[in-house]
Formats: C-alpha cells, sequence, structure tokens
C-alpha cells in the first residue's frame, strides 16, 4: 500500500497514515463478525440457510436415483450378454 504522506515528518508521516488504514481495515472485519442486525434479516438468512439444505439433500436423492437406474441398466446388461 502506498500513501501519500501530508503531514510532516516525511516517512513517519506515512506509517502512521498505513498503521491506520490496517486498523480500519480489521476494524470493518471485526464488526463484518458480529451479530448485527434485525431478526427480519436473521430470519431471512435461516429460511436461506434452511432452503439450501434442502436443495442439497434433493440433489443427493436424485443422484442415487440416477446411480440406482445406471446400475440397474448395467445389470440387466450383462444379464443380455450371459444369455
Amino acid at each position: 500500500m502506498s500513501f501519500v504522506c501530508r503531514t510532516p515528518g516525511g516517512r513517519a508521516g506515512a506509517r502512521e497514515a498505513e498503521s491506520r488504514s490496517v486498523a480500519a481495515v480489521r476494524g470493518r472485519r471485526v464488526r463484518l463478525l458480529r451479530a448485527r442486525g434485525s431478526p427480519v434479516q436473521g430470519a431471512i438468512l435461516g429460511l436461506l440457510v434452511v432452503a439450501a439444505g434442502y436443495w442439497e439433500y434433493r440433489r443427493k436423492l436424485q443422484d442415487e436415483m440416477t446411480a440406482e437406474r445406471y446400475e440397474a441398466e448395467a445389470d440387466e446388461e450383462r444379464r443380455r450378454g450371459r444369455e
């Protein structure tokens, strides 16, 4: 990161400005991790998580049904090959 130092002190002022900006970025990260917002936002996030879990569950079931169908077709082909 490069900063233009407008304070007297040259490089020391630039270092101070850089350390302040790093602290500001860290402060923003900490604020993002805190539980903030309205209960409506929490409910919406909860619904989104539940919907995503349900979506993945349905996808897993669909994948299992597809795999069983392919296995049944492969077994049928093996039986036809033996006859």
